[in-house]
């Protein structure tokens, strides 16, 4: 199995921490598995980490570009460019991997605009992220939701970052896209 890297904002923080030494059980066991995490890591600030990826790993999962929606920036065609710059660096810095690009996540609780406002940001990125990975090799993007249907209950009394039920769900949704990048790129 090849190595995994978690890569991103505080959601990967809170998806290791949560987990904790289970993490790699979670994750179907066997492989070793690291995180690089950045609170309030948006695209362009998690660039400044790209070096602290393992050499070794094989596949490195990216989730961002939840912070980077805010009340002056709803540029969805923006948001998406600054991802792609990202796994671009990624791939620079880490040829050999396999980048697996997570999508945005709800937020019940949006900081400066209303849930509907974010949420419509975060679709429209969303479908930018899933067409433009499609023409990138080795990268594929993955539709966190699609699986795992995160609801209120999932998510903590801000309404911002997932409760523990949720990061059970998250790390659910991370083991699957590892398992589909093994069978697709490996």
């Amino acid at each position: 199995m090849a190595e995994l890297c978690l890569f991103g904002h505080s959601f990967i923080r809170r998806v290791a921490s949560s987990i904790g030494d289970r993490l790699p059980v979670e994750l179907g066991g066997g492989g070793r598995i690291h995180h690089v995490s950045h609170s309030g890591g948006t695209s362009q600030n998690l660039r400044q980490d790209v070096e602290k990826i393992p050499v070794s790993v094989g596949v490195v999962f990216v989730q961002t570009g939840g912070n980077d929606i805010g009340p002056h920036y709803q540029q969805p065609a923006r948001i998406a460019d600054d991802i792609i710059n990202l796994v671009n660096l990624i791939r620079q810095q880490r040829p050999f991997a396999v980048i697996i690009v997570g999508s945005l996540f709800v937020r019940l609780k949006p900081r400066g605009l209303t849930e509907s406002e974010y949420n419509d940001v975060k679709n429209s990125v969303n479908r930018l992220l899933r067409h433009r990975c499609s023409y990138l090799r080795q990268v594929l993007f993955w539709n966190s939701s699609r699986k795992m249907r995160y609801r209120a209950l999932h998510f903590d009394r801000w309404g911002v970052h997932l409760n523990d039920a949720g990061n059970r769900l998250f790390a659910n949704s991370i083991r699957a896209a590892y398992k589909m990048a093994m069978t697709l790129f490996w």
